[in-house]
């Protein structure tokens, strides 16, 4: 009899110790769907004071070039990297009456497909993420760093890794006193060709 009993303690016990480690493991995967990509090249979102240290205070261009893109969306200003392959937009969102350097989002792409010209040079070889993401990786390596996204579709010829936070009760968009962040990745040829990270502060 006793041993019987032995034996049940044991099985229960090694299902609970499964179960556990089962558990563990999901809020372990639950954790890795969602790591924010806050920053360009040392320029953060909602910090304005990271692009004024980028610009070393010199910033007046970057006014300029705010003021004359404002028939678009929002105010935001266009930079292109040492060779010219890359540019960079910096998003502001005038609404939420914050320091005009203060950005909501970034979007990087190859400077081959950007329509407009006359970038001002962003002293910068590439553009690099605060996760290390740049451009021209493939969809496997960015999935690797980033995680689960929330979304993957396709779009004409592209494929679009989409990640989103809009928990209320997140402490992630708590510290950046936003109600939601996004996150798109887009992939044609299996080559990282698009990178815009914001907040949906709008």
């Amino acid at each position: 009899m006793k041993t019987k009993f032995s034996i049940l303690i044991f099985i229960l016990l090694l299902t609970f110790s499964f179960g556990f480690k089962q558990a563990t493991n999901e809020v372990s995967v639950a954790f890795k769907t969602f790591i924010p990509d806050t920053s360009v090249s040392g320029i953060e979102l909602m910090r304005w004071k990271t692009l004024v240290k980028k610009f070393e205070e010199d910033t007046s261009f970057i006014s300029l070039r705010l003021k004359k893109h404002k028939d678009f969306d929002f105010p935001f200003a266009d930079f292109i990297n040492d060779d010219k392959t890359q540019v960079m937009l910096m998003y502001t969102h005038p609404s939420l009456d914050l320091h005009d350097f203060s950005l909501s989002e970034i979007k990087i792409e190859y400077a081959a497909d950007y329509k407009k010209c006359g970038c001002v040079q962003f002293p910068d070889e590439a553009y690099e993420t605060s996760l290390g993401i740049k451009l021209g990786m493939n969809l496997q390596t960015v999935r690797k760093i980033v995680g689960k996204p929330t979304l993957k579709f396709q779009y004409q010829d592209e494929v679009v890794l989409e990640y989103r936070e809009e928990n209320k009760n997140s402490a992630f968009l708590h510290r950046y006193h936003q109600p939601a962040f996004f996150a798109f990745y887009r992939f044609r040829n299996d080559s990282l060709k698009i990178i815009h990270i914001g907040f949906d502060s709008h």
